[in-house]
């Protein structure tokens, strides 16, 4: 892999339909496009650490979704339509006709919609773990905490906001910093990045996770090569969406990345990175029969 001495990582803002972007940029322009989305409640800066290992191969792009990080809230509701809808116009916005494409989480979910939308302007498609169908595992739990939230809007912003200030979640990540080998700055960036993030920005893109069903974009899935990819240690719910993927879309290959969780975007970026690269610069294996 070429070194990462010499990539420079961009932050970047831009203005779409009056509405200020941030995002980040990296990797030479002729490079073919890869296309970064982030989980909940992040932001671009999820994909510091590997974005510069990324773009030693790739011209990369991660944007904050509205109202996340430091980009302006969405002209219309928080949901998945809306930030398909964000995708589209960010790639028109930066002439990207065609990109690979790397969800994680809430930015997996987002690019499984997007690739059954727009199969046309995907190259690959990468997905790390995406909420296929929580509710219809945790009904009950999920309408009394989307309940609470609604009806205590104030003390859901306290909550919110202790978070932010990061004091508790510094220190587990300062002591996981020094467990997984990682700069301390990396995870910082991490927390500093999602404390820009606008609470209802959170409550709502939450509620749409919780309760959104992907199960009716994978009808009549685009034949595009798909790498799943999953962390060792993933929440077991998720690792049971995956294995539904694995069945169930046409051109999928299944990884998982030893001693990976949720969070391995932090803590094993670079076998993450390495990973979507070697799959990416791998000729499509044949078709499914199905």
């Amino acid at each position: 892999m070429s070194s990462t001495s010499k990539i420079s990582v961009f932050q970047k803002f831009t203005q779409i339909n009056h509405r200020t972007v941030h995002f980040l940029e990296a990797g030479d322009p002729s490079l073919p496009k890869l296309l970064l989305l982030h989980t909940w409640p992040s932001t671009s800066q999820i994909y510091y650490p590997s974005i510069k290992i990324l773009a030693t191969k790739f011209h990369v792009f991660a944007p904050d979704l509205p109202g996340f990080g430091l980009s302006d809230e969405p002209d219309s509701l928080y949901s998945y339509d809306t930030f398909t809808v964000f995708i589209r116009n960010f790639m028109d916005h930066q002439k990207i006709t065609k990109t690979n494409l790397l969800g994680v989480s809430l930015g997996a979910a987002l690019a499984l919609k997007f690739a059954h939308q727009y199969p046309q302007r995907i190259g690959k498609l990468i997905l790390n773990s995406p909420p296929v169908d929580l509710y219809s595992k945790h009904r009950l739990i999920f309408k009394l905490l989307i309940k609470f939230v609604s009806r205590y809007p104030l003390f859901t912003d306290k909550i919110i906001n202790s978070f932010k200030k990061g004091r508790i979640l510094n220190i587990i990540y300062t002591l996981r910093s020094q467990k997984d080998s990682v700069s301390p700055l990396a995870y910082q960036q991490f927390l500093e990045s999602t404390s820009h993030t606008n609470n209802r920005a959170i409550i709502e893109t939450m509620k749409e996770i919780l309760t959104r069903n992907l199960n009716q974009y994978l009808t009549d899935f685009p034949n595009l090569p798909t790498l799943l990819l999953v962390g060792q240690n993933e929440y077991l719910e998720l690792q049971k969406d995956m294995d539904y993927l694995a069945k169930t879309l046409p051109q999928a290959e299944y990884q998982r990345i030893a001693g990976g969780d949720h969070h391995m975007l932090l803590h094993k970026y670079y076998p993450f990175a390495r990973t979507v690269i070697n799959f990416l610069e791998t000729a499509p294996k044949s078709t499914k029969i199905q």
